[in-house]
């Protein structure tokens, strides 16, 4: 029996620190023994199970897979008088908009242009809807609502820069689309970023609720079209190289051969 972990949680709670999420790790462990091998898409999530009990031994890191013959750059992409940095995220409470929105407003004080999309809908959405107004960022902010991956895809394609600002992540799907598509990603030192993202090599990685930190990383790729091209270039060739449908459908084969030969 192998047991799928997608995110960094065995639950989809906000809090993982709540009495409901330890409870729902506990239950996870004390029927850990029905499971051979937990198949987890992310090294926080092995540690979020090894750290309630789970045997080491049956824990297996095997990263997703993306297709980057599907997610491809723009032939033309090319700099703009106002760069567009987009973020694609469920609007709940770990994603932390707010802290997009308020780097927003500080690089508007320091005169530096750009444009916010934001794709995505949730229970949060109202929310940073009126924090916009409250900083007066109705004119640089684009709440473009929940798309099919088509539109992602070519809104991707059409960016400049992409971020995401969450407290915590299991593997970050569209980090791994972004940077298929070329995009340089300026994101939190957090698991499922932090396993993407090479800091000053394909982006660069800042940690949890700091606008101030997250303003300075946009400027810089924002103020820096080449920089952002060359990084973006790398971010491409890394999911290419490691993180390939190919390499996750390996991992998986042999993962299932082991068991077969009853190891």
């Amino acid at each position: 029996f192998v047991s799928g972990v997608r995110g960094l949680h065995v639950s989809e709670l906000e809090r993982l620190d709540s009495p409901k999420a330890r409870l729902v790790l506990q239950l996870e462990r004390l029927t850990s023994g029905l499971v051979d091998v937990y198949d987890a898409n992310s090294k926080g999530a092995v540690e979020v199970l090894a750290e309630a009990g789970i045997d080491r031994r049956r824990l297996r890191y095997i990263p997703n897979g993306l297709d980057v013959t599907r997610w491809t750059p723009t032939s033309d992409r090319r700099p703009q008088t106002t760069p567009v940095v987009l973020c694609v995220a469920r609007f709940v409470a770990r994603k932390r908009h707010q802290d997009l929105l308020r780097a927003t407003a500080v690089l508007r004080d320091r005169g530096v242009r750009l444009r916010l999309d934001l794709i995505g809908d949730g229970p949060t959405l109202p929310e940073m809807q009126r924090l916009v107004g409250e900083l007066g960022l109705k004119e640089l902010v684009c709440f473009a609502g929940a798309r099919d991956s088509n539109h992602v895809r070519e809104a991707m394609r059409s960016a400049n820069v992409f971020c995401l600002s969450s407290r915590w992540e299991g593997m970050a799907g569209s980090v791994m689309e972004a940077m298929a598509c070329g995009l340089p990603v300026v994101g939190t030192r957090v698991n499922g970023i932090g396993e993407l993202v090479e800091h000053g090599r394909t982006g660069y990685l800042v940690p949890p609720g700091r606008p101030d930190l997250f303003a300075a990383a946009l400027e810089r790729l924002a103020t820096d079209p080449a920089r952002a091209a060359t990084l973006g270039a790398a971010g491409r060739e890394r999911i290419r190289r490691d993180f390939s449908v190919g390499n996750m459908v390996a991992a998986k084969e042999q993962l299932f051969l082991e068991l077969e030969a009853g190891r």
